[in-house]
């Protein structure tokens, strides 16, 4: 706007002097004008239209008008479709309402405004309409309904729910096979793998398993864990008597060009617990049969369901296994393919697992990685010797001064991980002066030989005496010159030899150098410490962040570290506090007995198993399997 447009406007809005005299209310109503004119300008409108305005087919600038009022615009003549074609104006309701005049003809320009309904909710049990797309919270995955659906079509096993969006898992490993003759004339491949059930099964968010195809078509059985009903977990966990695992069966075709499957077989080995399985028989018109397999041999030993499929299409979207073990049991499952023998593709029976990221940990063929940090009670200050003379590893007959075969520990010294053993690389590094000391890494070895028979634990040890946690943060010595390089030695010995870690615990064991610190200085330097590994990879966000918690009435450990460690766990819901047992004389130091139960507490906290059984120690068959 040129100055002489303001000049013009101004002549317009005021009154003729030789008339009357102007006012202050003259001034003011000028400036409004002008800055109408102004914010239409720099709006990108060049003016607001009503209903009863009669603007010229000529005269009127060209550009943008916003057309203020709903309904129609006959007065905007002539007025053209995008089309070319003559029409009326409308301003419509939900809408950004627009009209472009290019000097002599006028087009309706409209932007349409975001909807409420168009908002996809959270899928619930209810019917919903052909169309209405829905997320389904176990695997966060968007579904679009094909038809009408009820509250008995679910997402992700019903076929009417079709999958807009979703993740996709790539495989880690496989489970080795080998060819079985079945009686009469039958012929399958069999592939096993072992679960051993702990307190905690697997969500379906956790681990997906393409467990099985039977056809010419790449279609998949995946496995969740569930409740003793059978339905999908809804918070993650079930009853420690009541581990269970099914698997579902999406749209598998039974016939095709080369072979006709009739029959399918399940057979599972297990010790203790109940097991039961099911299919869904869709035949050619459409109609759904439960298919109910029958139990074999006497509980205990092999269970065999048979599934007779010669009158179906194809089998669709059921539980194919149900089980459930005692948690103290470890549970053999072995899966057959089972087809007619002259079938071209026995060979396409193949079952092929993938791991995703197993946080809670439910299979134990799994490796698993725990890293320890912090000052001298991470460190460690008792000594092997005080250990044996302290309750009620004093009266263990156990040989303290064995290699762990399953627990390794990194030592920088050889860049490698070595068997954890006592006296030897239990520091993290070897001083030949600190020798005999050794932290919690002993407990939680002893947790993970109790509940694991299978796969082995790696353990990280970064620690530093009486150092408070800006000696740890990102940017130090500590950091630059002795973790990251560390870590990167130890993830490349690991990829070198081909081994798979789950990074499952951060054990953080420091705080009495802190206590003339502030809460809320200790609280913010906590979540930095933590969430700095998490951006630089060295933990996980997944991983359950273990804190040692001293009593805060200690001398050297104030109330302040102690609320800001309560408030993180409340901030940060994989955290997890356990408290320092038996100090020595100076209070503030752990006993020997006292490292080894802190050991144990963080064990059984970051892998969901029951409290570690001293009198266990005596008689333990798999301490050096």
């Amino acid at each position: 706007m040129t100055i002489q447009d303001i000049l013009a406007l101004i002549g317009i809005k005021l009154p003729d002097n030789r008339q009357k005299r102007i006012t202050a209310k003259d001034i003011r109503d000028s400036f409004q004008l002008i800055g109408s004119k102004v914010e239409a300008v720099s709006s990108g409108y060049k003016d607001y239209l009503k209903i009863a305005n009669t603007p010229p087919t000529s005269g009127w600038a060209k550009g943008l008008y916003k057309l203020l009022e709903i309904g129609d615009y006959i007065n905007l003549t002539p007025a053209v479709d995008n089309n070319g074609n003559p029409t009326t104006i409308k301003g419509e309701s939900g809408k950004i309402n627009e009209a472009y005049f290019n000097g002599s003809v006028w087009t309706k320009s409209e932007i349409q405004l975001p909807k409420s309904e168009n908002k996809i909710d959270t899928w619930l049990p209810i019917s919903y309409t052909s169309g209405k797309q829905v997320i389904r919270s176990q695997d966060n995955a968007i579904y679009e309904a094909s038809q009408n659906v009820t509250s008995s079509d679910v997402p992700g096993i019903s076929p009417l729910w079709i999958k807009k969006v979703g993740v996709n898992v790539s495989p880690t490993f496989n489970a080795t096979s080998t060819t079985e003759a079945q009686s009469g004339e039958q012929i399958a491949k069999r592939y096993d793998k072992t679960l051993a059930v702990l307190k905690y099964f697997i969500s379906g968010q956790d681990v997906l398993e393409k467990v099985y195809k039977a056809s010419d078509t790449d279609k998949n059985i995946f496995g969740v864990g569930s409740d003793t009903t059978g339905q999908l977990l809804k918070n993650n966990t079930i009853s420690p008597d009541n581990s269970a695992a099914y698997f579902s069966w999406k749209n598998i075709p039974l016939n095709s060009s080369t072979k006709k499957i009739t029959k399918i077989e399940l057979k599972v080995v297990r010790f203790g617990g109940n097991i039961g399985a099911n299919l869904l028989g869709i035949k050619d018109d459409g109609a759904i049969d439960v298919l109910v397999g029958a139990m074999g041999t006497p509980s205990g030993q092999l269970d065999t369901y048979t599934f007779d499929v010669s009158s179906y299409k194809y089998v669709s979207y059921s539980y194919f296994i149900y089980a459930s073990f005692p948690a103290t049991n470890n549970n053999e499952i072995k899966f057959f393919s089972t087809e007619e023998k002259g079938a071209a593709a026995a060979e396409n029976a193949v079952i092929n697992y993938i791991n995703n990221e197993i946080y809670k940990i439910g299979t134990t063929s799994f490796n698993c990685r725990i890293s320890i940090e912090g000052q001298s009670n991470a460190y460690g200050y008792g000594t092997t010797n005080d250990l044996l003379t302290q309750s009620p590893f004093s009266s263990v007959s156990f040989d303290w001064l064995k290699a762990f075969s399953r627990v390794f520990i990194w030592n920088p010294n050889t860049n490698s991980y070595e068997n954890l053993k006592l006296k030897t690389n239990n520091t993290g590094y070897f001083q030949p002066s600190e020798i005999d000391w050794f932290g919690v890494e002993i407990g939680i070895a002893l947790t993970w030989l109790q509940t694991h028979k299978f796969g082995n634990l790696y353990i990280d040890k970064h620690c530093e005496n009486g150092q408070a946690i800006a000696y740890f943060q990102k940017g130090s010595s500590f950091y630059t010159s002795r973790l990251l390089p560390r870590k990167s030695a130890a993830n490349q010995w690991l990829k070198d030899r081909n081994i798979s870690v789950n990074d499952i615990a951060f054990v953080w064991i420091q705080g009495e150098s802190d206590m003339n610190n502030s809460q809320a200085y200790y609280l913010g330097a906590l979540k930095k410490l933590i969430s700095d590994r998490m951006e630089d990879k060295l933990i996980k966000v997944s991983t359950n962040i273990i804190l040692a918690q001293v009593n805060p009435q200690n001398k050297m450990y104030s109330a302040n570290v102690a609320t800001a460690k309560d408030e993180y766990i409340a901030f940060n819901k994989q955290a997890k506090i356990i408290t320092y047992p038996n100090l020595t004389w100076d209070g503030v130091h752990l006993t020997a007995a006292g490292q080894v139960d802190l050991g144990l507490q963080a064990g059984y906290s970051c892998l969901e198993t029951d409290k570690y059984l001293i009198g266990d120690i005596d008689d333990k068959k798999n301490w050096n399997i």
